[in-house]
């Protein structure tokens, strides 16, 4: 599921496609090719990471963050009342935010 709401998350916000010269002269100027790895690379441990989380957890930061919805509308599908919604969600990133700052003195 998360995989599936990521995947629409960047179909929605796609690149925009530039002919020509003009392609070269963007890529060289505005595309550092080793950030945009590395970027991938983040962002491919952090949706393995979601996986891991408790269901409601996870369902929180897909719904909110990844899809955009409001608390009211994220709640609602979920079924739940809002502060239950937002205690997910608040426990949620707070337990990626400890994950990243676990990882980050490995790259470092």
């Amino acid at each position: 599921m998360a995989h599936n709401l990521c995947i629409d998350h960047f179909r929605k916000h796609k690149r925009v496609t530039v002919t020509g010269d003009e392609k070269f002269s963007h890529l060289k100027s505005n595309i550092n090719i080793e950030e945009t790895v590395l970027r991938n690379e983040t962002l491919n441990q952090i949706i393995a990471f979601i996986e891991t989380l408790p269901d409601k957890q996870k369902q929180a930061i897909l719904l909110s963050d990844v899809s955009d919805l409001t608390y009211e509308q994220s709640a609602n599908i979920m079924g739940v009342s809002l502060a239950n919604f937002k205690s997910s969600l608040f426990r949620g990133r707070q337990k990626i935010r400890k994950w990243e700052k676990g990882n980050r003195g490995d790259h470092t």
